[in-house]
């Protein structure tokens, strides 16, 4: 069960402490890969075609909201943009099953939470702000959707 409001820690990173966690992710995405198809093929459902599939379809549209609002000549720069976010959203993802196998031990089939829409979508979602708002993106790319 979570914590009462007035236990929760309030968590802020420093700049130099948010390009430190994207240049981590970048530098491991192979292991991190690795380890979570080890943790799909514990669940009932193998959720890791439509956890592909999903951020590939996502991949699309931020792509094409990122270039038209910064222009297409910024391609590389969004390709970039997303490979972070993603690679942030599997570290995320490895460690969030970490914590929770620790917490329901011995469970270790999450496919309630693995084939969870939302789930990812959200924690793809705050993976790929970390990474627009490190590099001062985040702003611009929402005010111009208004």
């Amino acid at each position: 069960m979570s914590e009462p409001p007035s236990k929760r820690r309030r968590v802020e990173l420093s700049l130099e402490d948010k390009i430190k966690l994207i240049k981590e992710s970048e530098m491991f995405p192979k292991p991190t890969l690795k380890i979570l198809s080890e943790k799909y093929r514990n669940c009932a459902s193998n959720p890791e075609r439509s956890i592909t599939d999903r951020a590939s379809q996502i991949k699309l549209k931020f792509l094409s909201h990122y270039l038209e609002t910064s222009g297409n000549e910024q391609g590389a720069v969004a390709e970039q943009r997303y490979r972070q976010a993603t690679n942030l959203y599997y570290r995320l993802m490895k460690r969030l099953l970490d914590i929770e196998r620790e917490r329901l031990a011995p469970l270790k089939d999450f496919s309630s939470l693995l084939n969870n829409d939302v789930f990812h979508r959200s924690l793809l979602a705050c993976s790929t702000e970390i990474v627009l708002t490190t590099y001062n993106v985040s702003s611009h790319l929402s005010d111009s959707s208004g």
